[in-house]
C-alpha cells in the first residue's frame, strides 16, 4: 500500500534500489537496473589462459568405421532407424545419446525432420554401416545454437549406426 509507479523501493540486505516501473492488482513490475548502468567503467585485466580453437570444418565428411552392406541405402522418404551419440568437436562433450537412452531413433530421411548433415550423412550410409559425421554449423544448428547444450557456431561429430530402412510407401 502507498507504492505507486516511479516508487523507489529498496531491496536485499544492502537495500538496493528499485523503481517500480508498472502495478497490477496483484503483481507489480519493477526496474531493477544496476546503479552503474549507464556509466563508463574503466577496467583492468590479466589474461590468465588462452587457447587456439579448432579449425572450422569447411564441409561434412562420413569416415566409414563399420562396413555395412554395400547395397541397401535410405531413399528420400524412407524411415531409417538408426542409433548415434552427439559430441561439440570444440571440446568433445556429448550432448547426446541414443546409446545411453537405450533406445534407436527413427526418422524419415531428406525431408527436413532432422539436421541437414544428418539428411546428407545418413544418405551416403548403407545398412548396418558405423561411420562419424563431421558436420560443419551451417548444416547443423548454426548461429541459433541448440538450447544449453551446443553454443551458436558448433561442429558437431555423431557417431552414427544405420541399423534399418523401411522403405517408404
Amino acid at each position: 500500500e502507498g507504492v505507486g509507479i516511479g516508487a523507489i523501493l529498496r531491496m536485499g540486505a544492502k537495500g538496493f534500489p528499485v523503481r517500480v516501473t508498472e502495478m497490477g492488482e496483484t503483481e507489480a513490475t519493477l526496474d531493477m537496473n544496476h546503479p552503474l548502468a549507464g556509466k563508463k567503467l574503466q577496467f583492468e585485466l590479466n589474461l590468465v589462459d588462452a587457447a587456439v580453437a579448432p579449425p572450422a570444418l569447411k564441409e561434412l565428411s562420413v569416415e566409414t568405421t563399420q562396413e555395412g552392406d554395400g547395397e541397401t541405402f535410405p531413399k528420400t522418404g524412407d524411415t531409417v532407424t538408426v542409433h548415434y551419440t552427439g559430441n561439440l568437436i570444440e571440446n568433445g562433450q556429448v550432448f547426446d545419446s541414443s546409446r545411453e537412452r537405450g533406445e534407436p531413433f527413427k526418422f524419415k530421411i531428406g525431408v527436413g525432420q532432422v539436421i541437414q548433415g544428418w539428411d546428407e550423412g545418413v544418405a551416403q550410409m548403407s545398412k548396418g554401416q558405423r561411420a562419424v559425421l563431421k558436420i560443419p554449423s551451417e548444416k547443423g544448428y548454426g548461429q541459433m545454437g541448440a538450447g544449453a547444450v551446443i553454443p551458436p557456431g558448433s561442429d558437431l561429430e555423431f557417431d552414427v549406426e544405420l541399423i534399418d530402412i523401411t522403405p517408404n510407401e
